[in-house]
């Protein structure tokens, strides 16, 4: 089965998703896994400057057809790059893993940059091929320059290269270049490959094995295996790290090694890291034998002698102050000295060693060269008197002059002369160029512009004007001569920093919006919102803080601290368009006031009394109030006698905290303080506190004889003893039951005294 990566399907422009997912996504795109669409799109006709397809090219494409089945059993369901971020792939375990040959007791070699690139490999958004700008996911077969180590999709490359050769193809004639090995360059770096260097299969990073098997325990792309490279420069040992992206870290193998000078003792030193300065002077004989090298312990050759002496010239005329590195000099006047002929001097500018024969000496030649001489130094070679002909500077006629010495002039002579486009004759002085005004019209090599140069001979140059067309980035355009084929890739780069800066990631230019921020593990340096002076601290992470979770502790009216969680941050309303607004009219929500909500109700328990002080109860402080406890009031009222009945009420101005205040009920029941004895009349009085008053009220009471009512104080009757009671009961009147008695007893007696008679 199938699993083409989309972005093989657009070209080497930007890409378009998919809305209908029918597989899974891979950098940001959904693959489509349907035979028919795969068909559809291998089997469109290609470019006119595209090679055609060979067999070769159909051995890749069964190769990577054959790694995407493989890793069909790895990949499962949809996910996304960003899903691919937030899958829990063990990164640190895995950079553990893959530096822990490097480890040494507690220490471990400077990696910083070994790290950074093992991050930006582990966190697929950061990887993006800058041949197509869509992401590189893991399972995407992929290649990697030599010398800048920057990743591609291995197909994005083939399409690369092939469509270098066949541009530089097309400039080049098949007869005259059939054997010609034609380079391509990398797009970032612009190393030249041979055309049979285009990379044919998917390698991981050491180049050990094909098609490695995407595994989440493993970084992406890489064996697992030891990287096993050899390490740069040349020190005989390998790498360590398990397979990796970049370059391989410095040697950690410890070696003994002595200092650049070799004055001092070997010392155990990294191998990355082998040469160090002992900070003494060199001393080592320099370059000129007699002076020595003043310069503390070095790495290199030591520089060349600096110091000034007297040196004289190759003729030895003159002598000034010169480097002791450089001895040799010229004065750059004539030498002088007399030639072994004694007529002559040496016309050599100042030179070291003889001076050679006098140059007139021997076989000598006319100025036409026909007519050989042998004669005296001190004779001049006559002239031959034969035609000079020698070739004119016009290259096409002879000098007609007799032999001479001296120049032989131009070429006087008129003939018609074709102008360099070959559209133009005229007849002119031989040397003389015929130009025409006819602009040319041919197509320069970048295949844009024309030539359009006055009387071309159409050995048309190469295009001297700027290419200017939009880079793939969208932001810049491209800066080179123009040409023909595709722009290499932008090269300038963008920064996408986390939240507070301080971990920075470099993406090519136009992936920017695309690329998540990278995971910083310093703490986050927001300030706070809301009015606490510092944020519980937490990891930096993009997007708004999360909401502070501390007590608010603001001090509230009641003079409590706000135990609620902190609420003071302002948030936004919900996006409501006004009533009234009219549909023409702009709506934007951030210029809706914040919503900052205050401190809920104070729910701190205090004790309150009831109204009447009977008992007391916790509650929340907001609702802390004087409650009615259900009770009677119970204070003794003011009659001294009775409490209050009054359900439980607030006390107003009581002397204490028993008595009765002036809102309590006035006691309105009669006195119920017991009578004296015998007094069965009620006090006339309301309840009161002092005694009850004397009693008043009339009793009346027949006197002694019965023959009147006597009417009588009943406090009077009550508090009398016998001998009072018995005066009130008198009328003071002749008693009628003593007079009665008297009679009775004298009838008696009259009785008693008749009897005994």
């Amino acid at each position: 089965m199938s699993n083409r990566p989309p972005y093989l399907y657009r070209g080497r422009g930007r890409g378009q998703s998919s809305s209908k997912k029918t597989g899974y996504s891979v950098g940001g795109l959904v693959i489509d896994r349907k035979a028919e669409n795969q068909k559809a799109t291998l089997n469109k006709k290609p470019a006119a400057h595209a090679v055609p397809k060979s067999k070769e090219m159909n051995k890749q494409q069964a190769q990577l057809e054959a790694h995407w089945a493989a890793c069909d059993d790895v990949t499962e369901g949809d996910a996304s790059p960003d899903d691919c971020d937030q899958l829990n792939f063990h990164d640190e375990l895995i950079l553990e893993n893959v530096m822990k040959s490097y480890k040494e007791g507690n220490s471990i070699v400077d990696l910083a940059q070994m790290q950074e690139t093992l991050s930006e490999c582990l966190q697929m958004s950061s990887l993006t091929c800058i041949i197509c700008l869509e992401m590189i996911g893991r399972p995407d077969p992929i290649w990697s320059c030599d010398r800048c180590y920057c990743i591609f999709h291995l197909q994005c490359i083939q399409l690369w290269a092939r469509d270098g050769i066949a541009q530089q193809q097309l400039k080049l004639s098949p007869e005259l270049f059939r054997d010609l090995e034609i380079n391509w360059c990398c797009p970032k770096c612009r190393k030249e490959y041979l055309k049979s260097a285009t990379p044919q299969k998917y390698y991981c990073f050491c180049k050990k094995q094909i098609d490695p098997v995407v595994d989440s325990w493993v970084l992406p792309h890489s064996c697992g295996d030891v990287c096993g490279r050899r390490l740069l420069p040349e020190c005989g040992h390998e790498c360590l790290l398990l397979c990796h992206p970049g370059a391989c870290p410095p040697c950690p193998v410890t070696v003994m090694v002595t200092c650049f000078c070799g004055k001092s003792p070997p010392v155990s030193r990294r191998c990355g890291s082998r040469g160090w300065a002992c900070q003494r002077v060199c001393r080592k004989l320099l370059a000129c034998g007699d002076h020595t090298c003043e310069l503390t312990c070095h790495a290199g050759k030591c520089p060349t002698c600096s110091l000034e002496v007297e040196q004289d010239c190759l003729c030895g005329k003159q002598s000034q102050p010169r480097s002791c590195s450089d001895p040799t000099w010229s004065c750059d006047q004539v030498c002088g000295k007399a030639l072994p002929c004694g007529n002559h001097t040496c016309c050599q500018l100042c030179h070291i060693g003889s001076c050679g024969d006098c140059p007139r000496k021997g076989l000598r030649h006319c100025p036409c060269g026909k007519t050989e001489h042998v004669l005296p130094c001190t004779e001049e070679v006559p002239v031959c008197g034969d035609t000079c002909s020698k070739m004119l500077t016009c290259g096409v006629h002879q000098c007609s002059r007799s032999c001479h010495h001296g120049d032989c002039g131009q070429c006087l002579q008129l003939s018609v002369r074709r102008c360099h486009c070959g559209r133009k004759e005229r007849e002119l002085r031989c040397g003389l160029e015929v130009l025409c005004e006819v602009k040319c019209t041919n197509q320069r090599s970048c295949g844009r512009h024309q030539c359009r140069r006055k009387c071309c001979d159409g050995n048309c140059p190469s295009c001297e004007n700027t290419c200017g067309r939009p880079l793939k980035c969208g932001r810049h355009k491209c800066a080179a001569i123009c040409h023909s084929g595709s722009c290499y890739p932008c090269t300038m780069t963008e920064e996408v920093a986390c939240a507070c800066g301080s971990t920075i990631l470099t993406v090519p230019c136009g992936r920017k919006q695309y690329t998540p921020p990278p995971q910083c593990r310093s703490m986050c340096r927001k300030p706070p919102t809301c009015h606490h002076k510092e944020r519980k601290p937490h990891r930096c992470h993009p997007g708004p803080c999360p909401h502070c979770r501390q007590l608010c502790n603001k001090r509230l009216s009641c003079n409590h601290n706000c135990s609620s969680a902190c609420h003071s941050e302002p948030q936004m309303p919900p996006m409501r368009r006004p009533v009234g607004l009219a549909p023409w009219e702009k709506f934007n929500p951030a210029d809706q006031p914040a919503i900052v909500k205050p401190c809920p109700p104070c729910k701190h328990l205090v004790s309150r009394q009831c109204k009447g002080g009977h008992e007391t109860s916790e509650m929340p402080c907001f609702e802390a109030h004087s409650y009615d406890c259900g009770q009677r009031c119970g204070r003794q009222l003011a009659c001294g006698n009775h409490t209050c009945q009054r359900g439980c009420h607030v006390i107003v101005n009581s002397p204490d905290s028993c008595l009765a205040g002036d809102d309590c009920l006035e006691c309105e029941l009669p006195c119920m303080k017991p009578r004296p004895s015998d007094c069965a009349h009620l006090c006339p009085l309301p309840c009161h506190k002092s005694d009850c008053p004397p009693c008043d009220v009339l009793v009346k009471e027949k006197c002694y004889c019965a023959t009147m009512h006597l009417y009588i104080k009943c406090n009077e009757w009550t508090s009398a003893n016998d001998d009072q009671r018995q005066a009130l009961l008198s009328c003071t009147g002749q008693c009628t039951k003593q007079v009665r008695l008297a009679i009775v007893l004298i009838l008696w007696s009259s009785l008693k005294g008749l009897s005994n008679e």
